[in-house]
């Protein structure tokens, strides 16, 4: 995915993101915890192994911070991927 296309991995605290395809269907969404930072992103458009759409968590104490493996979405996660 080129990097122009991504998400910002900060962003207004306690908000969220959406990059969408061309037909305008979601392909990402990434949320921002209370200081702003990248939280667990869901990928709706692939699959790691992981199904689809699965989650991305963030390590910050990287620098830069760096998106982790995907993993199964959690019972809230998919609750909220809806």
């Amino acid at each position: 995915m080129p990097r122009n296309l991504e998400l910002p991995t900060s962003a207004s605290p306690n908000t969220s993101k959406e990059r969408r395809d061309k037909e305008g269907r979601i392909v990402q969404r990434r949320h921002y915890d209370g200081e702003g930072r990248a939280i667990p992103n869901i990928d709706y458009d692939h699959d790691h192994g992981a199904g689809r759409p699965h989650a991305h968590d963030w390590d910050w104490n990287q620098d830069p911070p760096q998106r982790l493996p995907g993993r199964r979405l959690t019972p809230r996660e998919k609750r909220n991927a809806r």
